[in-house]
């Protein structure tokens, strides 16, 4: 996670236009505060579920710890030590959050432990200096108060059950690292993959915080049973910058980087010749022109324009010049490009250009469909435009293109107050002729970083070089934690999606486990990066998008083979929608058998710990909405609900690495996926994984499923779009569901919601006993739909709340309606207060049209979001 992401979530603010806010005196809503440093009682207290764990926090207890049984892993997923399987439902801590004032921190495990995490990624703790982070200001050594405070803090962690994820590198930029390094540098990431004194730098670190002895537990991290895993660095891979970032890199990167390229080139080939020899062969001589009208002597004929905000910009043409511009303070996304292209998948293509930019803009240019879903089918790059002109050559292989359904050109972007000029546009099939001429003259000695327009084999080669570098540190790293440090933990080098297919198959040759990190619709920023007070959202909800949301991905980068993490997810506030988060995750990745997730955060800051409102975009503490919906989710995930027996469809790929990625221009694992008919809609239906497969050469994937047990997710998508899940211990529905005279049925439940104001609601209810809802003694149920902090204003639009967050306390638009069980006991049904504790009691009838159903009504007159159905 980017720690300017999380800066910003603590950060509140004005916009032009607003829509009512809602207070305490709006009617049907009312105020909703689940505690932060208070006990949770009754049925919402899952502290059961933690081994070992504490009923109350100990403020300043000096009792023995409690040791955590060590997890290993068998057959591809957390074990215990008798082979029992091991679920983690967790969160994460950020920045000072991780060391908390120790009055406090008993109380936050409790809490934790209570709402049914068993699991705390301690994130984003190296990005600042004392008292903002546990470094000293030298950014090399740890400041000994804050790891005092976090140790206590893993102490009160593992007395309540609950295990540790450690983060090394994630925000920490490194000692010597010049200021004006920008992404995808920053922090000191991809660097610390092939600079080996940031790569000592990691090692160092590592060993001064993982062989301090924890005093509290008595054990270092590196020895404590209680560290299930670690992650060696975050959101980290070589594949997040393309050549242009690297030929841009200044020294000593650059020249480093190109020492190791040129050292690997001499071992592939003999001699200047041979190289040339094979370069040559990626390149095609040009062919014709494939644009109409590239030269605009005939205006903008064959070209689309393409704007989707306000009309504050300029396209227009002086002398065979294209000149465009977007003012100050719009949001612009202006495009132009040639729809009804014919791009041959394999196939190379040249796309050039010369522009200029006075405001030296970023320009960026794409191949996709023509259509929806408006995929990427060749080149989707962001180019540096200069003041002065310059030519532009960009080469790219087409795939997943269709037919003559295909456009490419420019998209200006978001960026207010810029401008661009461009000419000499031209798209060929083929190579460019200054890429041919160059091959023609290349060398090891002065190979550098490949062109643009350089040739298949010259790319491929700079990028099978790349993976090998970061493998060979990857490795490097892992080796010294485990035989030079003697880490328990499991490790992954970083997350698997950040570099495609290579990333994958680094975590699964080479690591314990994998991880994966998503967001639904995270803020978008249109002028200036993590403005907090110019930001976007879309709003829009998850239950609805016909692509399967963040699920299709998360999915199709699964290894099959090792326990698979979600160590970062959320669908971020103020969303109308956020409420779908935990209902639609804790039930999806029960039902893929996934073994780790974790909410994006818990908390990331150290100001007010009894926190009664909204934090920001990511903060959990405070988000009485999102946390309503908690313990059905721990239950769910945990207790394996939703896990079918079938078999995991697979998408077979060679083992080795080199064998596909050496001769393989399709590395894009979704892509892959997509290719073989393993589209979204199939990937919600069925349990997936990418499985390593000796003695294959192409990717293969067989549709063929064992049907013999269902999946228990059903997913209606689109504008009444609803998620279902249906398993014998617990249901869960988001989506359109408060609509006028329509019944859900779920399992033994029959729920007749009135409108909502966006007739969207979420419904969980979970077993509380271990039996099927249709036998259970005790059910905890949960009804809510949109939550607010009080005088929270938005935007007309609802895109944006700007700086204005509102004040405590979190309101929650009240869910009317009446919910039918199917039963032949009685039924008790009492609301529950925020902390758990039994509210009114509601009563529960015979229904006339079933003589083996009970019906109860909810409406905002109880002030819940959560119900207790007792036989």
């Amino acid at each position: 996670m980017n720690w300017k992401r999380l800066c910003l979530s603590l950060l509140f603010v004005s916009c032009a236009i607003c829509a009512p806010a809602v207070d305490q005196n709006t009617p049907n809503w009312f105020a909703w505060q689940i505690p932060s440093l208070e006990p949770l009682h009754g049925a919402i207290d899952a502290s059961e579920l933690n081994v070992g764990s504490q009923s109350q926090p100990t403020v300043g207890s000096e009792t023995q710890p409690t040791e955590l049984p060590r997890i290993e892993i068998r057959d591809g997923h957390f074990v215990t030590p008798d082979g029992e399987r091991a679920r983690f439902f967790g969160t994460n801590l950020c920045f000072n959050a991780v060391a908390p004032p120790k009055d406090i921190a008993p109380k936050m495990a409790t809490h934790l432990s209570q709402l049914g995490f068993n699991i705390v990624r301690f994130h984003h703790m190296d990005t600042w200096p004392a008292p903002r982070g546990i470094m000293q200001e030298d950014r090399v050594h740890l400041a000994p108060e804050m790891i005092d405070r976090m140790e206590f803090l893993i102490n009160e962690l593992e007395k309540n059950g609950i295990y540790v994820n450690i983060n090394l590198h994630v925000g920490r930029v490194y000692p010597g690292t010049p200021s004006s390094m920008a992404s995808p540098f920053n922090m000191g990431k991809i660097l610390d993959q092939f600079y080996p004194p940031y790569i000592q730098m990691q090692k160092d670190y590592a060993r001064e915080l993982l062989t301090h002895k924890n005093p509290y537990t008595g054990k270092t991290l590196a020895e404590d049973p209680g560290v299930l895993v670690m992650e060696i660095t975050n959101e980290d891979s070589v594949f997040q910058a393309n050549n242009d970032d690297f030929a841009r890199l200044p020294d000593p990167y650059h020249s480093t980087l190109m020492e190791k390229w040129r050292a690997w080139l001499g071992k592939q080939y003999a001699s200047d010749e041979q190289l040339r020899e094979a370069w040559g062969k990626g390149l095609e001589e040009p062919g014709q022109m494939m644009l109409t009208n590239a030269d605009f002597s005939n205006g903008f004929t064959n070209w689309t324009r393409q704007n989707t905000s306000s009309n504050n910009y300029t396209i227009e043409l002086a002398d065979g010049v294209l000149n465009a511009a977007i003012g100050q303070g719009t949001r612009d996304d202006l495009q132009l490009f040639q729809m009804g292209l014919t791009f041959n998948n394999g196939r190379q293509y040249t796309f050039a250009f010369d522009a200029q930019s006075p405001s030296s803009s970023t320009l960026q240019m794409n191949a996709r469909l023509d259509r929806a879903p408006w995929t990427v089918v060749g080149i989707n790059r962001k180019v540096p435009i200069t003041p002065d002109w310059q030519h532009y050559e960009l080469a790219f292989t087409a795939s997943k293109a269709q037919g003559a359904n295909n456009r490419i050109g420019f998209n200006f972007g978001h960026r207010s107050n810029s401008s661009w000029r461009i000419r000499n546009v031209s798209l060929h099939e083929g190579s460019a002729p200054t890429a041919i001429a160059r091959t023609k003259q290349a060398t090891i000695a002065s190979a550098d970083v490949p062109a643009n327009n350089a040739g298949s084999v010259e790319a491929q080669d700079f990028n099978v070089f790349l993976f090998e570098t970061e493998c060979a540190t990857a490795a490097e790293m892992k080796d010294y934690l485990k035989n030079t440090l003697h880490v328990g933990a499991h490790i992954a080098d970083t997350q698997d999606a950040y570099g495609g297919l290579p990333s994958v198959y680094r975590e699964a040759t080479l690591m314990d486990y994998v991880d994966i990190h998503d967001y639904w619709q995270h803020p978008n920023f249109p002028n200036k990066q993590w403005d907090p007070a110019d930001w976007r959202i879309q709003n829009t909800p998850m239950s609805g998008d016909p692509n399967g949301g963040t699920f299709a991905r998360l999915a199709r980068y699964r290894v099959a083979g090792k326990p698979y993490n979600v160590s970062e997810y959320n669908h971020p506030m103020p969303s109308n929608y956020a409420l779908e988060m935990f209902p639609m995750l804790g039930s999806f990745a029960s039902m893929q058998d996934w073994d780790a997730i974790y909410q994006f955060t818990y908390r990331s800051n150290d100001r007010d710990w009894d926190a009664r409102k909204y934090q920001g975009f990511f903060d959990l503490d405070g988000n009485s909405g999102q946390l309503a919906f908690v313990p059905f989710a721990a239950r769910a995930f945990r207790q394996g609900l939703f896990t079918q027996g079938n078999k995991a469809v697979t998408l077979k790929i060679p083992a080795s690495p080199l064998d596909y990625l050496s001769t393989h221009r399709q590395w894009d694992a979704e892509a892959i996926w997509e290719q073989l008919g393993g589209t979204p809609s199939f990937v919600t239906q069925n349990r997936v994984a990418v499985d390593l497969v000796n003695g294959i050469k192409e990717p293969s994937l067989d549709l063929s499923t064992d049907k013999s047990m269902p999946s228990p997710v059903e997913w209606t998508t689109g504008e009444n779009g609803v998620y279902r899940a249906i398993a014998p211990n617990a249901v869960a529905l988001a989506g359109v569901i408060a609509r006028e005279g329509e019944t859900q049925k779920a399992g033994p439940f029959e729920i007749k919601l009135s409108p909502t104001s966006n007739q969207h609601a979420c419904f969980t209810a979970v077993s509380l006993d271990g039996k099927n809802l249709s036998e259970s003694q005790r059910i905890l149920m949960a009804v809510g739909n949109r939550t607010e902090n009080t005088n929270m204003k938005w935007s007309e639009d609802r895109h944006t709340v700007n700086k204005n967050w509102g004040d405590a306390p979190v309101l929650a638009e009240g869910v009317a309606g009446t919910i039918g069980l199917r039963t032949n006991q009685p039924l008790q049904v009492t609301a529950l207060k925020s902390n758990g504790d039994v509210g009114k009691a509601i009563q529960a009838q015979k229904n006339d049209e079933s003589a083996d159903a009970l019906t109860f009504a909810i409406s905002p007159s109880d002030q819940t979001m959560w119900y207790l159905l007792a036989r």
